[in-house]
């Protein structure tokens, strides 16, 4: 147990690659509602979280309606 009174923490290894040059980007492969995978761009500083018009069709076809 850690002073704050939090439990261990368990981790996760998961498969990236990185996307671009100079300043690349961390792509991961996701699914959502069984649908996918899909690849996702992880931005620790976003202040958005933008999806396409298509894979926003595709994840809403998983929920059962559409966008």
């Amino acid at each position: 147990m850690f002073a704050d009174g939090v439990g261990a923490v368990s981790t996760s290894r998961v498969k990236f690659h990185l996307a671009g040059g100079a300043q690349p980007l961390i792509s991961l492969p996701v699914r959502v509602n069984g649908a996918g995978p899909f690849q996702f761009i992880f931005d620790t500083g976003a202040g958005t979280s933008l999806l396409s018009t298509e894979l926003a069709h595709a994840i809403s076809e998983s929920f059962g309606h559409q966008v």
